[in-house]
């Protein structure tokens, strides 16, 4: 064993070419078997007999920047008052599940002085978000990924902001996902679907609900509903505009129900779910 800056170490070094360190020289009968041969040559380079181990993951030193490489930093820009929001925690996770070297990692709040110098000069314009130091470039299982993430370095980090909702749009000031619905029913019928599954799918899509009510088509605000929007069964379904931005959950509803000039999705099809009542023939189907 060798420290990288003594006299042999540097003649090996510049000898074979050696690049990043650490690295292992194997001397001796390498090609005494195919098997062995074959495998050699898979981990490393094969010069004059001798194999230079070379696969190793970052981080290492690379002997060209005379410097330890890959050991990446990652900054949180969040908003602790929003309970809400999707958080990016799990990226991090994801990164180290991964084999990439999270060495150093901080939080900051967007609106400190701190933060908000981050958000401008990075143009973060949602939250929460996350900075990746470039380090991240030394893994070639980011580097494959990269052309599809559509990121741009800048300042030595790659910016990603919160893609799933509900987070906060920083121009608009205001939480984006909270999504309010309506469960409209007839309190009569006994054999109808019970509404609430509704409220179970919607969850399924990740959507976050921000306030529930329901009301008996027959009430005052049911009546309001039903002439609003030219209901003709119950029970349904009614979802605030808010819930644009989950967009499997729009895809989806091309097959369940109309969204109207106000944005608000209305559920038409009740017979996906169950037994339900026809309002223009008054009966149970």
């Amino acid at each position: 064993t060798l420290l990288y800056d003594s006299a042999k170490a540097k003649e090996l070094i510049d000898k074979y070419s050696i690049k990043k360190l650490p690295a292992l020289i194997i001397i001796g009968e390498i090609n005494k078997s195919e098997q062995l041969s074959n495998y050699l040559s898979n981990v490393g380079e094969i010069k004059d007999n001798i194999v230079i181990f070379n696969a190793i993951k970052p981080p290492y030193y690379d002997n060209s920047l005379q410097r330890i490489v890959g050991k990446v930093s990652i900054i949180n820009i969040a908003d602790s008052s929003c309970k809400e929001c999707t958080g990016l925690s799990n990226v991090a996770k994801g990164l180290e599940d991964a084999g990439i070297a999270i060495t150093d990692k901080k939080s900051v709040e967007y609106n400190t002085q701190e933060g908000q110098k981050l958000i401008r000069e990075f143009d973060i314009q949602r939250i929460p978000a996350i900075l990746i130091s470039r380090e991240i470039d030394y893994y070639d299982v980011f580097k494959k990924e990269l052309p599809n993430l559509n990121l741009t370095e800048k300042k030595g980090f790659y910016a990603i902001h919160s893609l799933i909702p509900p987070y906060k749009d920083l121009e608009k000031n205001k939480i984006i996902g909270l999504v309010d619905i309506i469960l409209l029913k007839d309190n009569s019928c006994s054999a109808c679907y019970d509404v609430n599954i509704n409220v179970d799918i919607l969850k399924r899509f990740g959507m976050a609900i921000n306030s529930e009510k329901t009301y008996d088509i027959n009430s005052q605000e049911g009546q309001q509903l039903k002439n609003e929007y030219s209901i003709t069964k119950v029970p349904i379904l009614i979802v605030s505009p808010e819930a644009n931005v989950y967009y499997n959950f729009v895809n989806a509803w091309n097959d369940v129900g109309t969204v109207e000039k106000d944005g608000w999705y209305i559920m038409r099809i009740a017979e996906l779910l169950g037994t339900y009542k026809d309002l223009q023939e008054n009966k149970i189907v």
